[in-house]
């Protein structure tokens, strides 16, 4: 269920904000906000049933846009996602 977020940890890079591995100093620790920052932006997979092509995209959730417009990063600098 959590296996990125252990592989992250094992190699001491866990995801920014997991309350479960991410432990000590991080730097960005205490000024972002203390959620998971993983988030899958776009997913293109065969429909099991059909095998047509299903393409999904999410938006950022509200936590990461706060922690994006912190860091002086652009949400929508690969729109539209083609």
């Amino acid at each position: 269920q959590h296996q990125l977020r252990a592989h992250m940890d094992y190699i001491k890079h866990p995801i920014i904000g997991d309350p479960k591995y991410m432990r000590g100093e991080h730097g960005l620790q205490v000024a972002i906000p203390q959620q998971l920052h993983l988030h899958a932006r776009r997913l293109i997979i065969p429909h099991p049933v059909t095998g047509e092509t299903l393409d999904v995209t999410a938006p950022l959730p509200p936590h990461m846009k706060t922690t994006w417009e912190m860091l002086g990063l652009d949400e929508t600098k690969f729109e539209p996602v083609e």
